[in-house]
């Protein structure tokens, strides 16, 4: 199980981090949504917490979503 904390911008998957590593704002994702978010990182983009908390990949050059 994968998932991401607005928080911290990191991904935690459950069987390594446990529930006591996984922050308590950790929204789960998928591993398809995991993969696309580290190919358009490999691109170049960085993923952020868009407004709703789950992670998006925007262009290195824009800011992030004001929260």
């Amino acid at each position: 199980m994968l998932y991401f904390s607005p928080s911290t911008g990191g991904f935690y998957h459950r069987k390594v981090h446990g529930m006591r590593g996984t922050p308590k704002d950790a929204i789960k994702i998928s591993q398809e949504r995991h993969r696309e978010l580290l190919e358009a990182q490999r691109q170049g983009h960085r993923i952020v917490a868009g407004d709703d908390g789950k992670p998006v990949a925007i262009p290195h050059e824009e800011a992030p979503p004001e929260a």
